[in-house]
């Protein structure tokens, strides 16, 4: 079985507008690592660990984000592919002048479904 290794850069944005109050924007930026175990041609499994820093425009919160989750690689094509996960383990912490520090772990283990869609370049 091969074991492979990915370093990528990721990033969100996001804006909540809800009537009656003020607008959020808040944005993450950082990356994850991957290492993938191949099956077979068709098939890889892999861990997923992520570390980003947070914004939130609300109370001008900024802090860090974590995540753990494990998930599967289907190959369609060479290096073209799609991504599941069912979750996995998150933390994350904002702090703001105003307000006490806010911390967060999180279980999602079967309470989400993620599905990407990823194509692999050989360097």
């Amino acid at each position: 079985m091969p074991i492979t290794g990915q370093l990528v850069l990721k990033g969100a944005i996001g804006s909540l507008d809800v009537k009656g109050s003020e607008k959020t924007k808040n944005y993450k930026i950082g990356g994850f690592m991957r290492y993938s175990t191949s099956f077979s041609q068709l098939l890889s499994f892999y861990p997923d660990l992520g570390a980003a820093y947070q914004n939130i425009s609300l109370k001008m919160q900024k802090g860090v984000y974590a995540s753990f989750a494990p998930g599967l690689f289907i190959n369609m094509t060479k290096g073209f592919g799609l991504n599941f996960s069912i979750g996995g383990i998150t933390y994350d912490n904002l702090d703001s002048k105003n307000d006490p520090r806010q911390e967060r772990l999180g279980f999602n283990f079967g309470k989400t479904l993620n599905i990407g869609i990823s194509k692999n370049f050989g360097l």
